[in-house]
């Protein structure tokens, strides 16, 4: 009975880990791309626009936290999160309340992907990817 528990537990686990990573993979691909494709030309053609400045190093730290959350979950996303917030917000403040879905969009992916690292790592301990002392607790991705 205690082993189906476990077996369970390892399960759920294992979906909100991967949950976790392809949220993350996704978010971070489809915002890189678009920066690419809308941004890059825009800075090449006319320098680096100064609303897009700040924006940048945002969603760096988010993209950097999804990368490092798959070795150390809990930096990585406590990275996400912060850098997902700091999206909403700097979204909030240029545009108000109107651009309430714009900072949504950029936000909640890597809040959403952060809080589940967080969540997978307190309830179900380490990464498999992140060996180390937790690696024999760990569930083996």
């Amino acid at each position: 009975m205690a082993n189906q528990a476990e077996e369970s537990g390892k399960r759920i686990g294992l979906i909100l880990r991967w949950t976790g990573r392809l949220t993350g993979f996704f978010a971070s691909g489809f915002f890189l791309l678009f920066l690419v494709g809308e941004g890059l030309p825009g800075i090449i053609q006319n320098g680096i626009d100064t609303e897009l400045l700040p924006f940048l190093p945002l969603l760096g730290m988010a993209i950097e936290g999804w990368v490092i959350a798959l070795f150390n979950e809990k930096t990585g996303g406590i990275l996400q999160i912060i850098g997902g917030m700091g999206m909403a917000i700097f979204h909030l403040i240029n545009g108000g309340l109107k651009d309430l879905d714009m900072a949504l969009v950029f936000g909640l992916p890597f809040m959403l992907c952060g809080s589940l690292f967080l969540i997978c790592r307190r309830k179900y301990g380490r990464s498999g990817a992140a060996g180390g002392k937790g690696r024999k607790k760990a569930l083996r991705c």
